[in-house]
């Protein structure tokens, strides 16, 4: 599989899964990961954190045929958790988990839809946005802020420095794709920033491939 994705290269492999009911947690590599993961006193964020590193060895695997444990991981001085192999990225909210993968710089963000973002507005668009904005209806406005705001985190995971300040992110300078998904009746906007054709895989419940 590694091969014949290489020659067609740059793409980028996006999975999105849903986290299941079960709480059951097995190994994680690396053990610095596997430590910080148990170590998150908030049960619900231990349970995302968990199944997004799992939701990446699957998708490198898929990808790549790379087995994790045959990977060095260290972490940035931000806190991101890297390795000099691939790129990938992270991302959860609710009941979905988003997982990026890429030999080059990439990011990715899940979010659910919901009325929460109306209250950071003004903190998310920059001047000319905010102006769009206003032109929109109520589903509209929504719909805009919701794709705004996962496109400036992507952008922002792939630029992987700095303070996240969404408001000077221009969107209009990057490449970003986006899908939208329903799981439980709850709606989700997943998108995805970096070089390359995003190749997306819904892989559900993600019990079923751990």
């Amino acid at each position: 599989m590694e091969r014949e994705l290489e020659k067609k290269e740059p793409f980028i492999g996006v999975y999105v899964g849903v986290i299941p009911d079960t709480e059951e947690i097995l190994t994680v590599y690396p053990q610095e990961r596997a430590q910080e993961i148990f170590a998150c006193k908030n049960e619900r964020v231990r349970m995302e954190k968990y199944y997004a590193w799992k939701l990446l060895e699957y998708a490198l695997q898929a990808t790549f045929g790379a087995d994790i444990r045959s990977l060095r991981f260290q972490k940035s001085d931000t806190g991101q958790w890297l390795t000099d192999e691939y790129c990938f990225s992270l991302s959860h909210s609710g009941k979905a988990v988003a997982v990026a993968v890429s030999k080059k710089a990439v990011g990715v963000d899940v979010e659910k839809d919901s009325d929460k973002l109306q209250r950071v507005c003004k903190k998310v668009l920059s001047d000319g946005e905010k102006e769009a904005y206003k032109k929109l209806d109520f589903g509209a406005r929504r719909a805009f802020l919701l794709e705004k705001w996962t496109q400036k985190e992507s952008v922002f995971k792939t630029l992987g420095k700095g303070a996240f300040l969404p408001k000077e992110i221009d969107t209009e300078q990057f490449v970003t794709q986006s899908k939208r998904m329903e799981t439980d009746g709850e709606r989700y906007l997943v998108t995805v920033a970096g070089d390359g054709e995003a190749r997306w895989s819904f892989v559900g419940d993600l019990a079923g491939i751990i």
